[in-house]
């Protein structure tokens, strides 16, 4: 339960900064890779979550700042992610002829 009120807490900061949350994943319980000291505790193994969102860049200090004050956070880390191409999105791992109609679905041919 004080896993989901962290998420929550997360995911309540992000919205209050007008960030549009696309997808939320729990990564489950893990060691850490090296024991971190953090809110003088150390600690060893972490619940991971993942927190996909849209936001302007100048809600980002803000935001970084908030969650480094959260007792219940080891650590956070924001991450730029390119922007998805609707027409390759759709087929991983597969290069995009643009000049094959049949590579897309519900075109003519």
């Amino acid at each position: 339960e004080e896993v989901s009120q962290v998420v929550r807490r997360v995911v309540l900061g992000l919205l209050g900064r007008g960030a549009l949350v696309r997808d939320l994943s729990g990564l489950g319980t893990r060691k850490l890779p090296y024991s971190v000291r953090r809110h003088d505790q150390v600690h060893t193994t972490g619940c991971y979550f993942m927190v996909a969102f849209e936001s302007s860049s100048t809600s980002l200090i803000p935001l970084q700042e908030e969650l480094s004050r959260d007792v219940d956070l080891i650590r956070s880390t924001v991450l730029r992610s390119r922007p998805r191409d609707p027409v390759t999105s759709s087929c991983p791992g597969r290069p995009h002829d643009p000049h094959d109609l049949t590579a897309r679905p519900g075109q003519l041919k």
